[in-house]
């Protein structure tokens, strides 16, 4: 092999990986987007728990306190 045909295999070979370097940054960098497109929708999902949670707390209190109240009646306490 001619040191001109080495020469050229080994351009071409650093374009190549030059390409797949670039081709690995983009996906990092849409890794990242996405990542942070789930972070966010795992925040909201979180807070919209912990809302449904809170009312749902709220909600068994009122039926605890409402059935409470029916037993007293009933037994005339």
């Amino acid at each position: 092999m001619s040191e001109f045909n080495f020469t050229q295999e080994v351009l071409l070979s650093m374009e190549r990986i030059e390409a797949k370097l670039e081709e690995v940054s983009k996906n990092q960098q849409e890794m990242r987007e996405d990542s942070k497109r789930l972070e966010t929708r795992l925040r909201k999902v979180e807070q919209k728990t912990n809302l449904i949670g809170a009312i749902g707390g709220t909600g068994a209190a009122a039926v605890v306190a409402l059935s409470m109240d029916y037993i007293k009646k009933t037994l005339g306490l």
